[in-house]
């Protein structure tokens, strides 16, 4: 077998990174004089086409949408799966065949537009989520398994990050739960998150995980996506606090869906979102109103997506777990509070914080921190003594609680 039985591969997204101004010496290195007023999704279109007349391959990866009339497209991650003209398309007829749904990660070869098309299509999907024909055809949906009790630990490696440390011993987590994670006002829930997101990466690098920013201040959206941009199994979607309130919902939305599919595929995957409080806002402006209020200006609606993301943590019978590790913000408004409520005492598990002496800085209530059904996470000696644990606190002033926990967690063995 010749080196021409083997056409060279070229992967769409590195085109897509490469910019105008290498894309347009790529063309013209191969003797095509594009025109150099030509938009980027243009240039690509074109040297994906002239790599596919030397006989070459092109390749991609992306999240699929299904769109309301039953076709579909391939977005990136990198664009918080936003539209772009670039994104390949995928026929109703491909995504029908293979039950494809929103969230699946699709990869297969990529083909010119046909008549009539205005953009790039996928040739065949070679698998989703990593899964062939065969197997997608035989693989539950998510609600459709049946949800068992979360019992196997989910631990956090905190190494020197007091808060995590104290999180893992006050509340211990186990793959499948739930957990609110209550923030005063003015403290920056993405921060927390990305903590989290490191620490279990850290401990469990199997995990999946897909951090959930909502209505971030720009440099916490780049931040975020570059500290993860080269950590295959995290997935960063997040919108900044300029973009309309439907978006917001529209990215929660795929990000759920992205977790569901990784753990219909087996996988133990974490949703971290920060937060329920901005969803619901934004769901408030989005949404028609019905009439029914939580309070003042706050439509009874505007939780309900909250609450579905909430939800759906579980662990699958069969296997696959979802954790969902959300954030609200425990402020000082009616509507704050009245968005807050819905989700309290809804968890396996809470974790609270209160303001610090600092501005902008929070620290962890000891005593608000626990995890529900704490005999299904922890075997009977842990057990013991974590319940000795809470009544000590409950037993100490309130000042008197955070040098406990700093006292426990010096322990020898921890």
């Amino acid at each position: 077998m010749t080196l021409a039985d083997h056409p060279p591969t070229l992967e769409l997204q590195s085109l897509i990174a490469a910019g105008a101004t290498e894309l347009l010496a790529r063309l013209r290195a191969a003797g095509t004089e594009p025109d150099a007023a030509a938009d980027q999704a243009t240039l690509v279109v074109a040297a994906v086409a002239q790599h596919l007349a030397q006989g070459g391959v092109c390749r991609t990866e992306g999240l699929l949408e299904v769109l309301p009339d039953g076709f579909g497209f391939l977005r990136s991650p990198r664009h918080d799966v936003q539209a772009k003209p670039y994104d390949v398309f995928v026929s109703a007829a491909q995504i029908r065949h293979l039950r494809l749904r929103t969230g699946h990660r699709v990869r297969g070869p990529v083909r010119l537009p046909r008549a009539g098309e205005r953009c790039l299509g996928l040739a065949r999907v070679d698998d989703a989520n990593g899964a062939g024909e065969a197997e997608l055809a035989a693989r539950a949906a998510f609600g459709a398994r049946h949800a068992v009790l979360p019992t196997r630990p989910l631990p956090l490696a905190a190494g020197d990050d007091r808060d995590l440390a104290a999180i893992g011993l006050l509340a211990p987590w186990a793959c499948g739960q739930r957990v609110l994670l209550v923030l005063p006002p003015d403290v920056g829930g993405g921060a927390l998150l990305r903590r989290l997101a490191r620490a279990l990466a850290e401990r469990t690098p199997a995990l999946r995980r897909v951090l959930l920013l909502l209505d971030q201040r720009p440099e916490v959206h780049a931040a975020a996506h570059r500290e993860f941009d080269d950590a295959p199994a995290t997935t960063v979607l997040a919108t900044t606090f300029d973009e309309p309130p439907a978006r917001h919902g529209a990215v929660a939305e795929f990000a759920l869906a992205l977790a569901q599919r990784e753990a219909e595929a087996g996988h133990d995957v974490v949703l971290l979102c920060d937060s329920l409080t901005a969803l619901a806002r934004a769901d408030n402006l989005a949404l028609a109103p019905t009439g029914r209020l939580l309070c003042a200006g706050c439509d009874a609606a505007a939780v309900q997506r909250g609450k579905r993301l909430f939800a759906a943590a579980r662990a699958l019978e069969g296997g696959g777990t979802l954790t969902v590790l959300a954030t609200a913000v425990a402020g000082p408004t009616a509507t704050d509070a009245a968005i807050l409520e819905p989700f309290r005492h809804r968890g396996n598990a809470e974790a609270a914080f209160v303001a610090a002496a600092t501005p902008g800085d929070a620290e962890l209530d000891p005593l608000a921190t626990f995890t529900r059904s704490e005999d299904l996470v922890l075997p009977p000696a842990a057990l013991a003594v974590y319940r000795q644990q809470r009544a000590e606190l409950a037993a100490l002033p309130a000042t008197a609680r955070a040098a406990a926990v700093a006292r426990w967690l010096a322990q020898p063995g921890r």
